[in-house]
């Protein structure tokens, strides 16, 4: 299938979200409270489904590149997994849906952080999701691409079988 988007639609929206991308770079998907930057997300969501024509798999993957540690992946098969479908093909549902996925994924992190540092004597869980990163990847991979692995794994390729 070939998508109807080209190079110069999303250098316009690379263009169109150069400012939230650079205030939110640096920004950690784990430690950062996602209700103080939703309209931020909201907007550069936006701009890349304009500019992937509708494309809400698009848009999420362009947003994971540039803010590789922020913004979560997701495709059909992970969103319907959280309960993050749409059942209109506007842009308002899409970025409402890709928000409230954000806001699913983090509480289910938070859950596996706060365990593995209760299971680990860990204080804090930002020490759970450093030794949980350096563990699985020699701490090569952002906490987010771990995530987008697992849900791959689990809802795309339909895998029961886990990092065995």
């Amino acid at each position: 299938m070939r998508h109807g988007y080209n190079r110069w639609s999303i250098r316009k929206g690379l263009l169109a979200t150069y400012s939230t991308i650079s205030a939110l770079s640096g920004k950690r998907f784990e430690t950062t409270n996602l209700t103080t930057i939703e309209g931020s997300i909201d907007a550069a969501f936006r701009s890349f489904l304009r500019a992937t024509e509708g494309s809400s798999t698009a848009a999420a993957k362009m947003l994971h590149l540039l803010l590789p540690d922020l913004a979560p992946i997701w495709d059909n098969r992970i969103r319907t997994a959280y309960g993050c479908g749409y059942s209109q093909e506007d842009d308002t549902e899409k970025a409402r849906a890709y928000l409230k996925f954000g806001h699913r994924l983090r509480r289910e992190l938070d859950e596996c952080l706060n365990s593995y540092a209760a299971d680990h004597t860990l204080s804090d869980p930002n020490d759970a999701a450093r030794q949980l990163r350096s563990e699985l990847y020699d701490g090569g991979k952002s906490v987010v691409k771990i995530l987008d692995e697992y849900n791959f794994m689990k809802y795309t390729k339909c895998l029961d079988e886990l990092w065995i």
